[in-house]
């Protein structure tokens, strides 16, 4: 990997995107047994039952519509630019995307709160409710899934010296 370098932006989205990664696997691995049959979910989800709780009392609302990210890698770039202006108009119309649908949202969930947008590696938002709210969210059009934000504790940071990482910086 001599010579290449990286951005403290690709770094965000690479982390961004490791992390959504991750919570859909293991959201799907850790689906309580009376989540519903993966095959009632659509491709690429998880169908978690409205028993399911969040122990921070957020959760992720991904949408349908692709991340700037996949917006770009679709209409043929190869790299993304986050000030070109397609990616600029395309961020433009997630956020009209998701103000629209935040008024949606709260006229099934009043007491939903959003805490955090997502537009470039996800689509989607953070939001603060009830499970009861999430179901109830879980089922409006242009949803993909909601799954619960949970706490992952570091349990090893010793791991860039384990492998040798800092010869490599």
């Amino acid at each position: 990997m001599a010579g290449r370098t990286f951005s403290p932006l690709s770094s965000a989205v690479s982390v961004v995107g490791a992390v959504v990664l991750a919570s859909g696997v293991l959201s799907a691995v850790a689906a309580p047994a009376s989540a519903a049959p993966p095959s009632a979910a659509p491709p690429g989800t998880t169908a978690l039952g409205a028993g399911v709780e969040s122990p921070t009392g957020r959760w992720i609302v991904q949408l349908a519509e692709p991340s700037v990210a996949a917006h770009s890698r679709a209409t043929g770039h190869q790299r993304l630019d986050l000030a070109s202006a397609d990616s600029t108009a395309y961020a433009g119309h997630l956020r009209e995307a998701q103000r629209s649908f935040a008024e949606r949202m709260r006229q099934v969930a009043p007491g939903a709160r959003i805490s955090t947008e997502y537009r470039t590696v996800l689509n989607g938002m953070a939001v603060r409710m009830s499970s009861a709210e999430a179901a109830k969210v879980r089922q409006l059009p242009g949803v993909v899934g909601v799954t619960p934000d949970v706490p992952y504790k570091l349990d090893m940071f010793a791991t860039p010296q384990q492998i040798g990482a800092p010869a490599l910086w």
